[in-house]
């Protein structure tokens, strides 16, 4: 039970990172050699291999919406 209190607890912070653009918090905890799959069939789509890859993948997400 603790070890779903701590996800859920890193998870939430990690959220709160991404929804104030802060981009080196969020992926700060991520592995070196982390992936992460996007779904569907648009041209961001697709499996990205590695943590700097992936901060550019959020860095683009982050660019191409406007913040409210």
């Amino acid at each position: 039970m603790i070890g779903s209190t701590i996800a859920k607890n890193k998870t939430k912070s990690a959220f709160k990172s991404l929804n104030e653009r802060d981009i080196l918090s969020f992926i700060s905890t991520w592995a070196e050699d982390a992936s992460f799959t996007y779904p569907g069939k648009l041209t961001v789509s697709g499996e990205i291999k590695g943590k700097k890859d992936i901060k550019k993948w959020f860095d683009n997400l982050l660019a191409n919406f406007t913040q409210y």
